[in-house]
């Protein structure tokens, strides 16, 4: 047998190759379950978009988008690490936009949820998702930053106005995606052969705003790897 080439007869029908598979990318994938020993998902929702801030007067902001729920499906057995929430929208000379709440873990042997996103000034981050990517940064009438992937909320901008009428205004940050682990030994698992559904979760999009400019949040991502 020449070196690096696998003999099919030696490894048989039923033979288990060790690998991991990354997908990060938004959307639904139908995969084909391998011969496993065990085999795990590693999950991250998606991360809420950054909240707007309206700004002045006449002006108006939204609020950011949610993040959405990073799945998994076989059988009965139902895995779900939750996008974030969309943070809020600061209003002239009102409230401050709330920070979204952080994504919501369930299935799994480890359940996580997300981290929400923060609001006020100098405080208008996105969340974080555990073990995965950090939230984006507020800015004083300026881009905020992004959430990192996997999973982070989008940062939001804020406003402060000193004198006789001091006043701030901010838009919240976006919340983080929840985390999911889930293992499962051969027999208690998905059917080799059989074809799964995974669904990663869509960034939450920014608001929009009338100062400075919200951050978006990150995709999800799961990870399934074969021993």
């Amino acid at each position: 047998m020449l070196p690096g080439v696998m003999n099919p007869i030696l490894l048989g029908a039923n033979a288990v190759v060790p690998s991991t598979q990354t997908f990060s990318s938004a959307g639904t994938i139908s995969f084909v379950v391998p011969n496993y020993n065990t085999i795990t998902f590693t999950m991250n929702g998606a991360g809420g978009g950054g909240g707007g801030s309206q700004g002045n007067s006449g002006y108006s902001g939204t609020a950011g988008i949610n993040g959405g729920d990073t799945t998994v499906s076989f059988g009965a057995v139902s895995l779900s690490a939750g996008g974030g929430g969309g943070g809020g929208v600061g209003l002239y000379r009102g409230s401050n936009g709330a920070g979204g709440a952080g994504g919501t873990a369930s299935g799994g042997q480890v359940n996580t949820n997300g981290n929400p996103g923060t609001t006020g000034f100098n405080n208008s981050n996105g969340g974080s998702s555990p073990n995965g990517g950090a939230g984006g940064l507020g800015a004083n009438r300026a881009q905020a930053g992004s959430g990192s992937a996997p999973g982070g909320g989008g940062g939001a901008p804020y406003l402060f106005s000193g004198g006789s009428s001091s006043f701030t205004q901010s838009g919240g940050g976006g919340g983080g995606g929840a985390y999911v682990l889930a293992s499962y030994a051969a027999g208690s698992g998905p059917t080799p052969g059989s074809t799964i559904t995974l669904t990663v979760g869509a960034a939450g999009a920014a608001g929009a705003v009338s100062i400075g400019t919200p951050g978006p949040g990150a995709a999800g991502r799961i990870i399934v790897t074969v021993a």
